[in-house]
């Protein structure tokens, strides 16, 4: 897999798209409106997987976002923390995964 920005900037060195389009197209290559967020407990204390799989690290969680990616059938990925969201009392780090 590769991210977007790593993407585009091969793109670029090889020619295949212009830096006008480089340009317009970073950091997100157009992805912004293709994604599925993760949502994660702000307490790390009682963060889990909707499995129920405790989350009690930041290494958690981004190993468990990127084992979610690693199921996508598109290579080229990015991934954007999207701020606190909050339901029922309970607060959320929201991590959009850009597909």
């Amino acid at each position: 897999m590769i991210t977007t920005q790593d993407n585009l900037a091969n793109a670029l060195a090889e020619g295949r798209i212009t830096q006008e389009e480089y340009n317009k197209y970073y950091p997100y290559d157009g992805l912004e409106s293709s994604y599925y967020s993760v949502f994660v407990e702000t307490d790390l204390n009682i963060a889990s997987t909707t499995s129920g799989q405790p989350l009690r690290s930041e290494d958690a969680i981004a190993t468990y976002i990127a084992d979610m990616l690693l199921l996508e059938s598109n290579l080229v990925f990015n991934v954007v923390y999207a701020g606190v969201y909050s339901r029922n009392g309970t607060d959320f780090y929201e991590f959009r995964c850009l597909r």
